[in-house]
């Protein structure tokens, strides 16, 4: 066996070894991955928290105190919920105001 024809088996199990293989073989499998990754997060959001919420009293009961007080829990920041900024404006004037006169 020639240097050359070894280098070039070690390069070939280096590949394959590192997964990079064929590049259509490697997109495809890519694509696999997102989809089930996907499809494991709507199983998630829609069937398997909805049915632990009715399964699980403490759950139930956080779940319907959101929706009684009508915060808006699918907010993206939460900036976007008006009780974390009166909770804010609160802190921020405990601060200012009560922990001065601590001093």
């Amino acid at each position: 066996m020639t240097v050359m024809n070894m280098t070039a088996k070690l390069h070939q199990a280096a590949k394959t070894a590192a997964g990079t293989g064929r590049p259509q073989e490697r997109k495809g499998k890519g694509w696999a991955g997102l989809l089930a990754w996907l499809l494991l997060l709507w199983a998630f959001v829609f069937v398997f928290a909805p049915w632990l919420q009715h399964q699980s009293a403490w759950i139930r009961t956080l779940a319907d105190y959101i929706d009684s007080s009508g915060i808006d829990a699918g907010a993206i920041y939460y900036t976007e919920v008006d009780e974390v900024g009166d909770a804010d404006l609160m802190i921020r004037d405990t601060f200012r105001f009560y922990l001065d006169e601590q001093e």
